[in-house]
């Protein structure tokens, strides 16, 4: 009786041991399927955030490609809106150059007229005193004749 009891003893000692190592194992079992399922969750929700990140990366490559020719039109525009610009900017300034120089010449002209034209006046003025100082003499003297 002492060895089956000491035997008994024994087998409940195992029996204990082996429930706790199989809830021990339970357990661990548990946790790793848990975090399998987290992961698996993970993984799905990262693949549906790269396949969106895909989609409109590629959306974007597409606005990319239609934006692209109409940009470079309205680039190429802008340059020869430039140029037609600058082609007007110096046709302005020539035609601004040439105006000054004809209103410098005018006014100059216009100098050489006052200039002219006092000359004239004083000439004149002479001529009308030597007419009023001859005058006199000529009537006289086609009197006597």
């Amino acid at each position: 009786k002492p060895v089956a009891d000491e035997a008994l003893q024994q087998c409940t000692s195992l029996r204990a041991e082996l429930e706790e190592e199989r809830l021990q194992s339970k357990a661990k079992v548990d946790a790793l399927a848990e975090s399998q399922t987290v992961d698996a969750q993970s993984a799905k929700a990262w693949e549906a955030e790269r396949d969106e990140l895909k989609s409109e990366l590629e959306l974007q490559r597409k606005l990319h490609a239609d934006i692209k020719p109409v940009a470079d039109e309205a680039l190429q525009q802008c340059t020869s809106l430039r140029a037609e610009l600058e082609e007007m900017r110096l046709q302005s300034k020539a035609k601004v150059d040439a105006l000054a120089a004809a209103q410098a010449a005018e006014a100059q002209s216009a100098k050489t007229w006052e200039a002219e034209r006092g000359e004239l006046k004083s000439e004149l003025e002479l001529q009308r005193k030597l007419h009023a100082d001859i005058k006199p003499v000529a009537d006289e003297a086609l009197q006597q004749c």
